[in-house]
């Protein structure tokens, strides 16, 4: 009787403890496992969680990554995974956080986070998209989003939620003590949701913050009862709008290859739904007999207007073009820029020049597991300033007519481009 007396009174005398958890985001690149500390202040987030740790002998860190449902299921598993041991690696290795504590805690798609942030988005296809979410299997949901609005809607969700589901999350439990005479009330453990202020597609995460969810918000700490201090969280987790890095691609026009046009160009984002964009063209081989060719050096800069913030989907340009051309199509005559000859002997070539509109739409294709590879198809006209001689069309043929002026009205460009995207660490959008 002595011992149970003893024990209950020093049961009760024990101070009551409640499980709390703050949290820290870290931020990858599309579709890449490598953690870089100075990428969006990361290792000054993860430097301040592993001193607290050490501080205050903090047990265990969960690390949970996920991902979004574009690109292959095998894909995205791998790269949660190695997200996640990358994360525990730094913190390990480079931080001196013990391994033992540190627990990989993997999510596979985020359909949670998805069905979060699109109920509270306003968007007007937010009601079908929480329909498709709830009432189908995962392998089901990503085809009937895929199809809504003719695709439209799958571009949206990837430009604004997506990149907020492939975050990773650095989880703190640690214990309060909770003053006896307020009982400590059981509450449900919700995975930590990220807010989006504003995503580019890209694909690469550009700006989730924490957020209270609709419980408990993980990444901020519990209202302390009667008045007592709350827990300080680990580390402010970004700031409301991290900017988004801007994209550059590098491109080749199919068309042009099938016309013995070697061709390459390079585009850059200069701001939120502005490029610039800058083709080469270069031609010196006649199509297989000496009387059909279309031989060219020529050079066409675009500044480009998308509706779309990501600079996808539809976009009109302002197009200028300076050449030098030597074509033949099979007829009598074959027709080249003109040349004037100075007293030294030397030419100089009169190239076309002018400008025009083109009108295009860039379509991403979500292939290798990346969003990064896309399809452009474009077609532009222009007003072409011409001086220019003419030969007749044979071998070695003589002048017909030299020194022709004339302005040239109507299509200069047709183009479908195979697009590749890179993702600088400058700093423009959003």
């Amino acid at each position: 009787m002595l011992f149970l007396v003893i024990a209950i009174g020093t049961y009760a005398q024990a101070p009551r403890l409640e499980t709390k958890r703050d949290s820290v985001v870290v931020f990858f690149k599309v579709s890449d496992n490598t953690l870089y500390p100075q990428y969006k202040d990361n290792g000054t987030r993860l430097r301040a969680l592993a001193e607290r740790m050490a501080s205050e002998n903090l047990n265990k860190a969960f690390i949970t990554s996920g991902s979004s449902p574009d690109g292959s299921l095998l894909f995205n598993t791998n790269l949660t995974k190695a997200r996640s041991r990358s994360v525990q690696d730094y913190l390990s290795d480079s931080l001196g956080v013990e391994r033992s504590k540190l627990v990989i805690d993997n999510k596979a798609v985020r359909w949670n986070v998805l069905e979060y942030l699109v109920s509270r988005s306003g968007k007007p296809y937010s009601d079908k998209v929480l329909e498709i979410i709830s009432g189908n299997s995962e392998s089901r949901r990503t085809d009937l989003l895929k199809a809504l609005d003719g695709g439209k809607v799958w571009s949206d969700l990837k430009a604004e939620f997506f990149p907020a589901m492939r975050s990773t999350f650095v989880v703190l439990e640690y214990e309060v003590e909770v003053p006896e005479e307020v009982p400590a009330e059981p509450r449900k453990v919700v995975e930590d949701i990220p807010r989006v202020e504003t995503i580019s597609s890209d694909a690469e995460v550009s700006g989730p913050v924490a957020e209270k969810p609709v419980e408990k918000p993980a990444e901020t700490p519990d209202e302390a009862p009667s008045g007592q201090p709350v827990a300080e969280p680990v580390v402010s987790v970004a700031p409301s709008a991290l900017p988004s890095p801007r994209a550059w691609w590098v491109k080749t026009n199919l068309l042009g290859w099938a016309v013995f046009q070697m061709n390459a160009a390079a585009e850059v984002e200069l701001f939120n739904h502005v490029t610039f964009s800058l083709p080469v063209y270069y031609g010196s081989f006649d199509w297989f007999v000496n009387t059909i060719k279309f031989n060219t050096l020529e050079v066409r800069p675009e500044l480009r207007f998308f509706l779309r913030k990501n600079c996808t989907g539809p976009f009109a340009a302002i197009h200028g073009t300076l050449g030098i051309y030597n074509y033949a199509l099979g007829g009598e005559y074959r027709y080249q820029d003109h040349a004037d000859i100075d007293e030294n002997g030397r030419k100089h070539f009169n190239p076309a020049y002018g400008g025009g509109l083109t009108l295009g739409w860039r379509f991403p294709l979500n292939i290798f597991g990346t969003d990064r590879w896309g399809i452009e198809a474009a077609i532009g006209a222009a007003a072409l300033r011409l001086n220019y001689d003419t030969f007749y069309n044979v071998k070695n043929g003589n002048f017909a007519e030299t020194g022709i002026k004339k302005w040239y009205y109507g299509i200069d460009n047709i183009s479908v481009s195979l697009t590749y995207r890179f993702d600088s660490k400058r700093r423009f959008r959003r």
